[in-house]
């Protein structure tokens, strides 16, 4: 029966560390076989052919007492390494079972929904091994949800639910704040990062926005979302009913999404002038145009004398 702590050592030692010990029992053995043949040959002939036979032998034996890998040693040989690099932190490396630890500084990166997401993690962020997860968010209601979080306006909500996980599969938050950083050709400058976080609320994040890039930190994961924010929201009224909503943002052309739209059939001596933001408009009031309202809502996206009165980022014409 064999002692229990050497089994106990054995198993503990890395796959590299069991090769090399292999070779040495099969130098001990060889060395043995020389000195018997020593005896043997006694003619400078036969010497130097011994020379080089017992070479060989000696060769062969550290050969075939090395132990074959197995998975096992495999999966230690992981452990024992200084130098964990990036992909020992994806799920699929992360062995079932394995012990707890803190986690030294590490780097993921994943796609989803058309975002590339690479967080970086400073040594000890995480108490454990983890890997990130990446899941789009296509439901329309938690779309609606951040959309109506991040204010009128918003458009083009891209959504992904980030998690880390241990090698149990379990959801694991970072001790200490994260970079994470979103690269997309549909990040514009007008783009906000919004967080649905656990408590369901909405939180606009403060990032870095820069050539299809958002920079932000987090210490805690679950939904965020690429917000084309900061559009412009303009609607026309017929009648206290809203016909026609349209979105305008920075550098657009402006002929190209403000158009005119049809007040539909009006009644009998009712006759239509054109458009006015002022709500309780009178017979004096100016009415514009569509070439007018194009020309004051460019004025009110340049800041400039002259602008629309802009509501929760709405401008909201009256048909006169």
């Amino acid at each position: 029966m064999p002692d229990a702590r050497q089994t106990a050592d054995q198993a503990s030692i890395c796959p590299a560390d069991k090769g090399i010990i292999g070779v040495g029992k099969g130098l001990r053995q060889t060395l043995k076989v020389i000195e018997m043949s020593k005896s043997i040959y006694e003619s400078k002939a036969a010497k130097q052919f011994a020379q080089v036979a017992m070479i060989f032998a000696v060769l062969a034996a550290a050969l075939a007492m090395v132990p074959a890998v197995s998975d096992a040693d495999t999966a230690a040989a992981a452990s024992c390494s200084d130098d964990p690099g990036i992909a020992a932190w994806t799920p699929e490396y992360i062995g079932e079972g394995e012990a707890a630890g803190p986690m030294p500084a590490a780097f993921f990166t994943g796609k989803a929904a058309g975002i590339t997401v690479d967080v970086t993690a400073g040594a000890g962020a995480f108490d454990q091994k983890v890997g990130m997860v990446l899941t789009p968010v296509y439901d329309s209601a938690v779309i609606e949800q951040i959309a109506e979080g991040v204010g009128a306006g918003a458009q083009n909500v891209t959504a992904i639910d980030i998690t880390f996980v241990n090698a149990d599969g379990e959801e694991v938050e970072p001790l200490a704040p994260v970079k994470v950083v979103f690269t997309s050709d549909t990040i514009s400058g007008n783009a906000k990062i919004a967080h649905l976080n656990s408590a369901g609320s909405i939180e606009e994040m403060e990032a870095e926005i820069d050539g299809g890039t958002a920079a932000f930190e987090s210490g805690a994961f679950s939904v965020y979302a690429v917000v084309d924010g900061d559009r412009l929201q303009v609607d026309f009224n017929v009648n206290g009913s809203v016909i026609a909503t349209m979105y305008l943002k920075e550098n657009d052309t402006i002929d190209h999404v403000i158009y005119d739209p049809d007040v539909g059939t009006l009644a009998d001596g009712v006759f239509f002038r054109g458009w006015t933001t002022v709500q309780d408009y009178t017979f004096e009031t100016d009415a514009l145009t569509i070439d007018g309202v194009r020309d004051q809502l460019t004025k009110t996206l340049n800041g400039e004398e002259g602008g629309a009165e802009v509501v929760e980022n709405t401008v909201t014409y009256h048909a006169m």
